[in-house]
């Protein structure tokens, strides 16, 4: 029976699979807390700076709050002063317009002691239709503005409001190192509310600068717009009185909140925005992104690091465990190896997890099993072929028995009762050794003893036809060889080679050693075979000529297996050779 070993395909082994889903489970775990926990966290992170600089634009809205309201006092203390006022509705300029700057200049400088403690310097212009023109600044009243040409003077006068902010006193006339101002315009009206004047209140822009240049970050600007996009006040100086912003489109960037990240340039930032339902200004922050994440970078860093680190410890971990897991089941299929090319006196190693144990005791058991079941089929094979070999030796037997009995017979009805007795000696004395079933072994000694009580027969039969010649090695007399194995090829030999009735036969026995075996060789000079009759012999088992040749052969494959040879060579007319090569045995 032929035995099929199916090799499955090369496969990734259990320490790799273990190590690639440990390694998995780890980085999944790891990216499914790590990187949400830095999104939330970002997230919270300019969450938190939003709101803390709303609270800063809150803080600076206040103070401009506080300023604007310093501005409108100063406004007043003009605009409500009765002697002023009789001069503003005054149809024709005064006789001594001296008189009235004089008094203006008082007044001016009664209210700057008055607002002393305030922190900013202004310019105050009062403009009326009846001639009359003030300035703090000399220069403007050697060179009158001319505001009534300028659009924001008509929208100014069109407004409902009492106080009206212009976000940049610019006018077509004003030069590039003129400073930036911001004003307050009053309008002075008459009984049927027609102006009649202007009193303005002129404040630096760089004075609003300056209460919130202190929170302003390097990467950041903070500036005021008006409700026009106009901007009022800036970091940087140049940009004032620039209409930045779309206010719809301003708006719509920030939805109904008060922060957004808006791309400038392809640069985010974060933009922040602060006004009140009373103020007309919007004080707007903003700030790159990278500024406000550069300790978030470095905890990403740090994060990165660590899960860099947590890569490599799960990559060991994972190897650890898995070699822990797939050793001790290597260890197993290695000696379960040892027992599949036969060697069944293995131990499996009891190591790892109790699974592992398990499959180990069940492997040993299943072995243990294995060689008890082959060693019932050895004992049952052995018998067998004990039972072969007895049955292929009892085949030679009832043969030769016929003939010799008819032989004794013969002397007996001859009267030689003298030959008879010898020659039953001869024959009891040869089936002791034949009919002794206990050993298949026997000492060439033994087996030359037992061939010449055979040959003594044959000769008592043949009349002396035959001459048997033993050509025994003294080294060879005590090796182990088959019982009665060549008695059959002397037998062969005497039926077959001299079936002619051939005179003067010859039969040669012959035993020696080399150094690893025993040949036995049978020679005769008989008829002899063709080389077609050898080839049945050795290979058809149907024929029924040469019965006793190949029971040899079958004897000496069952004890011997593949050990033993077993050869034929002959020459017809000349005689035949048979030679048998059996391992040297010793008692």
């Amino acid at each position: 029976m032929r035995t099929h070993i199916f090799r499955c395909k090369k496969t990734l082994g259990l320490k790799h699979i273990l190590s690639i889903l440990f390694i998995t489970f780890i980085l999944s775990v790891s990216a499914l807390i790590i990187f949400p926990s830095f999104y939330f966290y970002k997230q919270q992170l300019i969450e938190n700076i939003s709101q803390g600089r709303i609270d800063t634009l809150s803080q600076v809205n206040s103070n401009i709050n506080k300023i604007k309201d310093e501005i409108v006092t100063i406004s007043d203390m003009f605009f409500y002063d009765e002697e002023l006022n009789q001069m503003l509705y005054q149809k024709d300029i005064f006789k001594s317009p001296e008189k009235e700057l004089t008094y203006i200049r008082s007044l001016d400088r009664k209210v700057r002691r008055t607002l002393a403690h305030y922190s900013f310097e202004y310019e105050m212009q009062l403009i009326t239709d009846n001639g009359l023109i003030y300035s703090t600044d000399s220069e403007k009243m050697d060179e009158p503005p001319q505001y009534k040409e300028e659009l924001w003077y008509y929208k100014a006068i069109g407004s409902a409001e009492q106080l009206y902010w212009l976000s940049s006193l610019r006018t077509s006339s004003s030069r590039l190192n003129d400073k930036n101002y911001f004003s307050l315009l009053r309008f002075i009206r008459d009984e049927d509310s027609r102006p009649v004047g202007l009193l303005m209140i002129n404040i630096p822009e760089r004075f609003l600068y300056n209460t919130y240049q202190n929170l302003t970050s390097d990467d950041g600007n903070i500036y005021l717009v008006d409700t026009d996009g106009q901007i009022i006040s800036h970091t940087i100086e140049s940009m004032v009185g620039h209409y930045f912003y779309k206010m719809p489109v301003f708006y719509e960037l920030f939805g109904d909140k008060n922060s957004a990240t808006i791309k400038k340039s392809g640069v985010p930032y974060l933009f922040s925005k602060y006004s009140t339902d009373a103020s007309s200004w919007i004080v707007v922050e903003e700030i790159q992104m990278s500024s406000i994440l550069q300790p978030l970078y470095r905890i990403e860093r740090a994060i990165l690091l660590i899960a860099f680190l947590v890569c490599v410890i799960s990559i060991l971990t994972s190897s650890w465990i898995a070699a822990a897991v797939s050793r001790p089941l290597t260890e197993v299929y290695t000696v379960m190896v040892q027992a599949q090319n036969g060697n069944f006196n293995v131990a499996f190693p009891r190591k790892g997890f109790a699974e592992t144990r398990w499959i180990a005791d069940a492997c040993e058991n299943f072995v243990i099993k294995i060689a008890s079941l082959l060693n019932d089929i050895k004992k049952k094979e052995h018998l067998k072929r004990i039972t072969e070999l007895h049955f292929l030796q009892m085949q030679i037997n009832p043969h030769f028995m016929h003939n010799t009995l008819f032989s004794i017979k013969c002397m007996v009805d001859m009267g030689r009762s003298e030959d008879a007795c010898r020659m039953i000696d001869a024959l009891n004395a040869m089936l002791k050794n034949i009919l002794n079933c206990e050993q298949q072994l026997v000492s060439v000694q033994e087996e030359v003893d037992t061939l010449r009580q055979y040959t003594y027969i044959l000769q008592q039969r043949y009349t002396n036809s035959f001459i048997f010649k033993f050509l025994i090695d003294d080294s060879c007399r005590e090796l182990l060889i088959l019982r009665f194995i060549l008695q059959p090829i002397i037998e062969n030999s005497v039926f077959h080679g001299f079936s002619n009735n051939k005179k003067n036969g010859i039969i040669v026995i012959r035993v020696k050693e080399t150094k690893e075996h025993i040949i036995l060789k049978v020679t005769d000079n008989g008829m002899g075979m063709a080389e077609e009759v050898i080839q049945e012999i050795m290979t058809d088992d149907k024929k029924k000529n040469h019965i006793a040749l190949r029971n040899i052969a079958s004897r000496l494959e069952l004890h011997y297996h593949n050990q033993a040879k077993f050869e034929i060579s002959s020459t017809v007319g000349k005689g035949t050779s048979v030679q048998i090569t059996v391992p040297k045995y010793t008692i």
